[in-house]
């Protein structure tokens, strides 16, 4: 799948030696590890997130049944709907920013903003360290590598040695535990520290999220429906006030039920979002397929890694 070029992709289809589903994973693969290519790099990261999978939600499946190769090569024809999806992008974004477009934002951490955090307290401590460079060719095969930083020392450590080799092993899997949401400056301090190249961990990270895909698009649409409720909300309050401002009439009572249902609907949804219930992450079991470890091995390094305390971690290490 690597050497897969958009212009193979519907005569793979065709022949049914690709899904119509995989075709689609495929398409947004491709542009989203090549955007430059497609227009995309003024986009910021989450722009860029949001636009591929709405077009990959909404457009790329109707682009396989509709293309017709005699008409032009099936990247040029991405290429062109891409740049029409971009643009009514943009204008909805604008539209929405130029009304006061209301987004309610959690009041607590989310998932991902946990993940977050926890992240940059951790990759804090590679801030001095020079990038990491591979020594050997074993260095550049990921099973090779995942054996060599998780494999058992037959001799005693010192304790600090000890702690900074548990660090390199926790925040590696902490990395590719928060695939969806780490950044490249972020997996170049990964790198550094655990001493793993930056291609392996990309790569992993890559595999990862195209797996993410309907977990994002899912919780992108119980956000979607907790925002409008949000609006509801605030239009109904709105309408509730001019009612009494101006005489309350018939519609006074439906709006007050109105609003009680949404406030009920926008808490619900809101509850499943701080709980984690539509988190982006890939399961333990997946993590531990990448890397070659029993899954329970995994959930262990997560549980002990993100009870530790940071500031202490960061001492030991001087």
């Amino acid at each position: 799948m690597t050497m897969l070029t958009l212009d193979k992709i519907p005569e793979l289809v065709k022949s049914g030696k690709l899904s119509v589903s995989g075709a689609c994973i495929a398409v947004h693969k491709i542009i989203y590890t090549n955007y430059p290519r497609f227009d995309l790099e003024s986009l910021d990261e989450d722009s860029r997130s949001d636009l591929l999978l709405e077009f990959l939600e909404k457009r790329v499946k109707k682009l396989l049944e509709r293309y017709d190769p005699e008409v032009a090569p099936f990247g040029a024809y991405v290429f062109k709907a891409l740049q029409n999806s971009k643009n009514s992008f943009l204008k909805r974004r604008a539209l929405r920013s130029s009304f006061g477009y209301t987004i309610f934002r959690d009041s607590m951490f989310t998932y991902a903003e946990q993940m977050q955090k926890t992240m940059h307290d951790v990759t804090d401590v590679a801030d001095e360290i020079p990038p990491y460079k591979p020594k050997d060719k074993n260095e550049e095969i990921p099973q090779l590598v995942f054996k060599r930083v998780f494999k058992k020392i037959p001799h005693r450590l010192t304790c600090q040695a000890s702690q900074e080799r548990r660090l390199r092993q926790g925040l590696l899997i902490l990395a590719l535990k928060s695939a969806w949401y780490i950044n490249d400056e972020q997996i170049k301090k990964v790198s550094a520290f655990c001493q793993v190249s930056e291609d392996i961990i990309s790569s992993s990270v890559c595999t990862l999220k195209s797996k993410l895909i309907n977990k994002a698009l899912n919780k992108r649409d119980i956000e979607q429906r907790r925002n409008r409720a949000f609006c509801f909300i605030d239009n109904y309050k709105s309408q509730l006030e001019e009612e009494k401002l101006y005489g309350k009439t018939s519609h006074f009572e439906n709006l007050i039920k109105s609003l009680e249902y949404q406030q009920v609907n926008w808490e619900r949804k809101n509850s499943l979002l701080n709980r984690g219930h539509f988190k982006v992450a890939p399961s333990n079991s997946e993590i531990a397929k990448v890397i070659g470890l029993p899954h329970a091995v995994v959930s262990r390094y997560l549980t002990n890694f993100n009870k530790a305390d940071i500031s202490k971690i960061k001492e030991a290490l001087g």
